[in-house]
């Protein structure tokens, strides 16, 4: 081992400071001493170096470097095994078998510096190799499953991403079809009834028109429908065959019940209400009745549904006017109720509360 001698020379001064006396002009003055240290530091230089084994079959090779021309010594357990001199250019070179098993540390010495070094057997060195490979393969396989999984995710995201962009594209597509088709229907609404609207002014226009160049007959027609109306409640199809008893021709007849101005629903219902004015019927009754009277079925539907009629009153009422001309049992008098349309729970009230 070389040793470089570095000397170090410290030199320490210590100066003392002046005081000044406070009542009169003074000197204080010290002595300045020194002393000389000499440090002495040693500095290791590491002159061998230890190569990693050769293995061949059954030896090994353990190489390296030193200081030239010096004795290189390998030891197992503090006993020489091998002694080798290292070359002109430091290197070396010594050789063993390889142990049966696990594995003997060799400790190498240049004669001031050691390296420790194993030497390992073939099966432990398989068996390490094995361990090695197999940490290294798991970590492959860990890291494939690392960016596996990050690829699912990945591709989970971008397919959420992506039915998330279809959900909102469809909605938004649907929203824009039921906006389109609200505003369709909005217009077609305003269309229908603006049409509606024109057709209603053209027909007025054209039954003015009509009135206007209405001849006598027509006119006499016209007048005689309303005076009918202002007595009785008449269909529309009973009032022509009135007209047309009344002697007038029959475009007369056709003009007036055209132009006359009436509600034909209520004009239903007003003749319902006179039916009831002097005798009972049941629903279905007075619905045949209003029909027979040239009623459409719209007229006499809107009629049964909106006249204000008890029709437990209206069974009663019938069963006694039947009791009025002659005899009936209950059973008799059950079976021709319900004849004339009167439901079992309107029979039932009827017969129940007979006088």
């Amino acid at each position: 081992m070389n040793i470089k001698k570095i000397s170090l020379v410290i030199f320490v001064s210590l100066l003392a400071a002046c005081a000044q006396d406070v009542d009169s002009a003074g000197t204080l003055s010290s002595d300045l001493s020194s002393t000389e240290t000499a440090l002495s530091i040693e500095k290791i230089e590491r002159k061998l170096y230890l190569n990693v084994p050769k293995y061949e079959m059954d030896s090994f090779v353990i190489s390296g470097k030193a200081s030239s021309n010096i004795t290189i010594t390998a030891k197992i357990k503090s006993k020489t095994v091998e002694k080798v001199t290292s070359s002109d250019r430091g290197t070396f070179e010594m050789s063993g078998s390889i142990p049966d098993s696990g594995q003997i540390e060799y400790v190498i010495s240049d004669g001031t510096t050691t390296e420790n070094i194993f030497i390992q057997s073939n099966s432990l060195r398989k068996q390490l190799k094995a361990e090695r490979d197999e940490a290294y393969n798991n970590k492959l396989i860990a890291q494939k499953d690392k960016e596996k999984a990050a690829e699912e995710v990945e591709v989970a995201k971008k397919k959420a991403e992506e039915e998330e962009a279809t959900k909102k594209s469809e909605a938004d597509k649907k929203a824009k079809e039921e906006s389109d088709a609200q505003e369709a229907a909005k217009q077609a609404e305003a269309d229908r009834i603006a049409k509606e609207e024109s057709e209603a002014e053209e027909a007025a226009q054209q039954k003015e028109d009509e009135k206007n160049n209405a001849s006598r007959e027509q006119q006499n027609a016209l007048q005689t429908a309303q005076r009918y109306l202002n007595f009785t409640a008449f269909s529309k199809e009973s009032l022509y065959d009135q007209l047309l008893f009344e002697k007038f021709p029959e475009d007369a007849a056709q003009f007036a019940v055209d132009n006359i101005d009436v509600n034909w629903d209520k004009q239903a219902l007003d003749k319902a209400n006179s039916y009831l004015d002097f005798s009972a019927f049941s629903s279905p009754g007075l619905y045949d009745q209003l029909v027979y009277e040239g009623f459409t079925t719209e007229q006499t539907s809107y009629a049964i549904n909106n006249i204000q009629v008890d029709w437990n009153e209206q069974a009663l009422q019938k069963a006694i006017s039947y009791l009025e001309f002659s005899s009936f049992s209950d059973q008799g008098l059950y079976d021709q109720l319900i004849y004339e349309g009167f439901t079992p729970t309107e029979v039932q009230y009827a017969i129940s509360n007979l006088p």
